[in-house]
């Protein structure tokens, strides 16, 4: 605890499980704070590092009943349009894109999510670049949409995946 905080700790956590991570695996998190702490103490780099951490767990608890983890990706050039547009503020960063935009990333993932489900897939997880995925869950929970956003870094790569949608504008 010479690196952190107590309550950058628990800031952390909070927001594991306000995001559904369950944080089963404290020495994992208490190890991948201690990793990064030294560098950084804004929060968001330091949830964004603990998740790609605790990659196996969150891989695993969002795999379907058939034991594929189901996902929904976004368009590359989208993505890019996305990462450009964001604002780092002391190491918090902000999303910066219009009300039109978000009306459409809402809409259209809405549509892939009923797409999803019409095949009988009873979990489905939207996977983005790490730097984008807390601001993308953010604009979703806002919106009452409630499917969980993962990053690249959160994904074993010994997962069985199947990509049953691409979000585009």
């Amino acid at each position: 605890m010479k690196l952190t905080s107590y309550g950058t700790l628990l800031k952390v956590c909070k927001d594991l499980l306000h995001e559904g991570i369950p944080i089963v695996d404290m020495l994992t998190i208490i190890e991948a704070v201690a990793d990064i702490a030294e560098f950084t103490k804004a929060p968001d780099v330091l949830l964004e590092h603990v998740r790609s951490k605790l990659y196996r767990l969150i891989t695993e608890k969002f795999k379907d009943r058939d034991g594929v983890l189901h996902l929904l990706t976004v368009k590359p050039e989208i993505e890019q349009q996305f990462i450009g547009k964001l604002q780092d503020t002391n190491g918090s960063s902000q999303l910066m894109i219009s009300i039109a935009e978000i009306n459409n990333l809402v809409t259209r993932t809405k549509d892939l999510i009923q797409v999803t489900e019409a095949k009988g897939f009873s979990k489905v997880a939207m996977v983005v670049d790490p730097v984008l995925r807390k601001r993308i869950s953010e604009i979703y929970e806002k919106f009452g949409l409630s499917v969980p956003v993962l990053s690249h870094a959160e994904l074993d790569s010994r997962a069985n995946f199947a990509i049953e949608g691409t979000l585009e504008f």
